[in-house]
């Protein structure tokens, strides 16, 4: 079950939203004119304000002559500010063969001026020089400031980033942590300025559908995840070809499946089981909030120790990510498992009115 398809069954067009007026669609061939019968481009990455600008990605899901790139665009008129092209060769030349696409929101570091992105990869590969890496952009002309790229080959293990960054930023808006995990089940930790690895830390094999897709929780001394199902393969011929047969690690569920690292060195704090998952982990008030990906429950657990506080049943499974507001904990429900009933989920304590902080 390759999680991008996933995806796809919990977003709205983007361009959904706005008033007919205001359109500015966003394809995978910003050079021509929009055709939807033939363009499958989607935007998963949620869009940041910063100043009189808004951020995003563009993701075209592997789709051969199309690309995927980095947006900024006006935020009173919509119109594009500058675009960063994420699917290019090594002399900058835009390929439009399916890849550069990015699932991530941005996040922005305020004090460097910069938005950092991440990459997934390219037709189960990685060729250089841009795919499965994290991008540093100049907030005010889009030019990478940076690029962090794991050292490693993608033979056909699918081995995306898809998660947004974690950041810690200080009341002065200098950013003291970067930090995201990718598909090959390792999160690493990256110096906000530079891009350079202060610590990489791999839990499981990754695969398909495994590895860190949901975005992690950091709460400015820990980093909380959960990792994905497992390596369900690649379809050849209609049967699937696991990424490396006969590696012990490389299976279809893997395990441990919730993690816990210190946020200074990567060593794991604690780990637990049979809660692996597509949505991104909530920190709040010492408890963590995440979805377990086939199992119609909402996990609550302390944030120190791991151990599960309630599973929260649920009416449908939740790949969604976990809001907390005041004395209520909000969720989506839906999955392309189970798309009925699904909807928007306000959970407080007895079932009462939902009251603010």
């Amino acid at each position: 079950m390759h999680d991008r398809c996933d995806r796809r069954h919990r977003h709205r067009r983007h361009d959904a939203v706005l008033p007919a007026t205001d359109l500015h669609p966003r394809t995978g061939r910003p050079d021509r004119p929009p055709n939807p019968a033939t363009d499958g481009t989607r935007i998963f990455s949620s869009p940041v304000v910063v100043g009189d600008r808004i951020l995003f990605g563009v993701d075209v899901d592997g789709q051969r002559g199309e690309r995927g790139y980095a947006v900024a665009a006006d935020l009173v008129t919509g119109n594009p500010r500058w675009e960063h092209q994420t699917d290019v060769d090594a002399a900058g030349r835009i390929l439009n063969d399916g890849c550069g696409s990015i699932w991530s929101s941005g996040t922005v570091l305020p004090a460097l001026g910069l938005v950092v992105f991440d990459t997934a990869d390219c037709h189960f590969g990685n060729p250089p020089p841009t795919s499965e890496s994290v991008i540093a952009l100049r907030i005010s002309d889009g030019r990478l400031q940076w690029q962090f790229r794991p050292r490693r080959v993608d033979i056909q293990c699918d081995r995306d980033f898809g998660g947004t960054p974690n950041a810690g930023i200080t009341a002065g808006g200098r950013a003291i942590f970067l930090g995201v995990g990718s598909k090959d089940g390792t999160y690493y930790s990256l110096d906000p300025a530079t891009g350079r690895l202060r610590w990489s830390t791999n839990v499981v094999f990754g695969g398909v559908s495994g590895g860190f897709v949901g975005t992690a929780a950091y709460d400015g001394h820990r980093v909380y995840s959960s990792t994905a199902l497992g390596d369900y393969g690649r379809i050849v011929n209609r049967v699937p070809v696991l990424c490396q047969p006969g590696n012990p690690r490389d299976q279809s569920s893997q395990e441990p499946s919730v993690h816990a690292f210190d946020a200074a060195s990567g060593r794991v704090v604690w780990q637990a089981t049979h809660a692996a998952s597509f949505g991104a982990t909530t920190v709040a008030g010492g408890l963590l909030f995440n979805c377990p990906s086939f199992v119609d429950v909402l996990d609550v657990r302390v944030a120190a120790t791991g151990r599960l506080v309630r599973a929260v049943p649920l009416a449908d499974s939740c790949w969604s990510g976990v809001a907390t507001a005041g004395d209520a904990v909000v969720l989506g429900t839906g999955s392309t498992a189970q798309g009925f009933p699904a909807g928007i989920v306000a959970l407080t304590p007895g079932g009462g009115t939902p009251q603010a902080a």
